[in-house]
């Protein structure tokens, strides 16, 4: 079963091109912090940092093939070592996300406004193997970065709300939750 991590973003990151988020993952766009320390990254993720380098080395970003629009991270050469990152845009499937979360119990009541005024939404797929390699890590910083390049609020993976100041994750407190 799939997990997913959500970016709801208030701009669009229809700009953002596959050469820049590969930029963006190896820390190279000092306009939204990415990619800083893999190692360390790896770490605090569980994941055994001697995967740390193959993947580095092997990441590339690809526009994702079919009718979605978004990206592939590709970071190995198996067919598995791919995370899927899906951008909607049309206003009506933006709609049914926006209205998906809003109808949670455990949405931020400080973050509703934002929510509401999304453009976009990005889904990135995390399937059961990426929770245990590098997947999992530049699932991440997928979002980190595009969170910071759409104005954007993360669900991620374990349910818990996050935002991204100055390149770093916050979490959007339980005290700010709606009951």
């Amino acid at each position: 079963m799939s997990s997913w991590i959500s970016i709801y973003c208030r701009s669009s990151i229809a700009e953002v091109e596959s050469h820049q988020l590969a930029r963006g993952l190896r820390g190279r766009d000092p306009s939204a912090l990415a990619g800083v320390d893999y190692l360390t990254l790896a770490e605090d993720y569980g994941v055994d940092v001697t995967l740390v380098d193959a993947a580095l080395e092997a990441l590339t970003v690809r526009p994702l093939r079919g009718a979605d629009s978004g990206f592939e991270v590709h970071y190995g050469s198996e067919t598995n070592q791919v995370v899927v990152v899906r951008r909607w845009h049309d206003a009506d499937r933006v709609a049914e996300e926006i209205a998906e979360v809003v109808e949670r119990r455990d949405l931020p009541s400080a973050a509703e406004p934002r929510i509401r005024d999304s453009r976009e939404v990005i889904g990135i797929e995390l399937e059961k193997h990426h929770l245990q390699d590098m997947g999992v890590v530049l699932a991440y910083e997928v979002a980190r970065f595009l969170a910071q390049k759409g104005d954007g609020l993360i669900l991620n993976d374990e349910g818990t709300w996050l935002r991204v100041d100055d390149g770093a994750f916050v979490t959007i407190p339980a005290s700010s939750f709606r009951r």
